[in-house]
């Protein structure tokens, strides 16, 4: 991932900026509806819980905290990370703020190495927009593996990705080794095929003892200082293991998606949710 890109694009482009059309429609259509959430009655320690997978400038993960979820998000520059974690803490100092109710956490490092955090929980939601098109294909599955992995049992997968139909596919110099991937503008991405995609998601499978993922245990949060119910992720272990995959609810590859000032792309658009299957 190009650090030194993305170091410049966010000092550009700090908060206040509305958050993505993706990240409303998630919200709206797809994470209300799956676990039956109202930000009105639930508490805080029992709110919906949501990763991010490459946050930016944190436009997204702060609207989803002001809706009443638990954020934490991920990115990959460090100098934006401490300036959201501090923006963040205003927010948690400030009685008049509307987002004191669930304050987001953003972390420093890779999401295609999701182990390396050591979560010790799942996520109603593993959110990812404009992300796996910044990362090489072997990431990319690596990545989606991970997601069926901390995804909560009937939680959701958000994708929003370039992909073939883009206008930028094609454009800028050819990356070695790599299909459809070019740097241009001094950026490197990647145009995702929208039919391989989509049946790559639908052939992850993960292996989970059934014990250990209905187990909850009151833990602190290793990125938090708040307490937090959390759902420990093992396998194996002498009980019968549940096999688990991701069912596809949406998916297309459209304009509409994400206009820009005058342009109106193509871009692909995934929702999965996760379920148990017979193998």
């Amino acid at each position: 991932m190009d650090k030194t890109y993305w170091r410049e694009f966010y000092s550009r482009y700090k908060i206040g900026v509305e958050p993505s059309l993706f990240a409303k429609l998630v919200y709206k259509n797809y994470l209300l509806e799956s676990i039956n959430c109202d930000t009105n009655k639930y508490a805080e320690s029992n709110a919906p819980s949501l990763l991010e997978l490459g946050c930016g400038n944190g436009r997204d993960s702060l609207y989803f905290a002001n809706n009443g979820i638990d954020t934490t998000a991920i990115d990959q520059v460090q100098e934006e990370v401490e300036f959201l974690n501090g923006y963040a803490k205003t927010l948690q100092d400030s009685k008049q703020s509307p987002q004191t109710k669930n304050i987001p956490r953003f972390l420093c490092g890779d999401f295609t190495q999701l182990d390396s955090f050591s979560f010790q929980r799942q996520f109603d939601c593993i959110y990812s927009r404009f992300t796996l098109h910044s990362v090489s294909k072997a990431q990319q599955d690596k990545t989606l593996a991970d997601c069926l992995k901390y995804c909560k049992d009937g939680g959701i997968l958000s994708v929003e990705v370039r992909g073939e139909k883009n206008s930028l596919c094609g454009k800028g110099k050819a990356v070695e080794n790599e299909t459809n991937a070019f740097i241009y503008d001094n950026h490197y991405r990647r145009f995702l095929n929208f039919t391989q995609t989509l049946q790559e998601i639908k052939s992850l499978r993960f292996s989970s003892n059934n014990a250990t993922q209905g187990v909850f245990n009151k833990k602190t949060d290793n990125t938090s200082n708040t307490q937090a119910d959390t759902r420990i992720i093992t396998t194996g272990g002498g009980y019968n293991a549940l096999t688990y995959r991701f069912k596809i609810l949406y998916a297309k590859e459209d304009n509409g998606f994400a206009p820009f000032n005058s342009e109106d792309d193509y871009f692909i658009r995934i929702i999965a949710r996760k379920e148990h299957c017979e193998s």
